[in-house]
């Protein structure tokens, strides 16, 4: 038996209770979203995503770079 997401909430086999069952059978998954019983979501977890990668060793680079931006805004204005 399959939830409205796809996933098994009650099986023959307990280890796949809770799986997703794309990951237990693709091949039969695939063939209900064909159907249209399910339809496929991309999902992204951002969470840990780090869009701008920030370099540091130490604190010292971040003080050295506040420093350096303030340097040049009084130098443009």
């Amino acid at each position: 038996m399959l939830d409205d997401n796809g996933f098994i909430l009650i099986s023959e086999r307990h280890e796949d209770t809770g799986r997703f069952f794309g990951e237990v059978d693709g091949t039969v998954m695939e063939m209900l979203v064909n159907s249209d019983v399910y339809r496929k979501v991309k999902v992204v977890d951002y969470q840990a995503v780090c869009f701008n990668p920030v370099s540091r060793t130490n604190f010292g680079n971040f003080l050295r770079t506040v420093q350096k931006y303030q340097f040049y805004s009084h130098q443009i204005f």
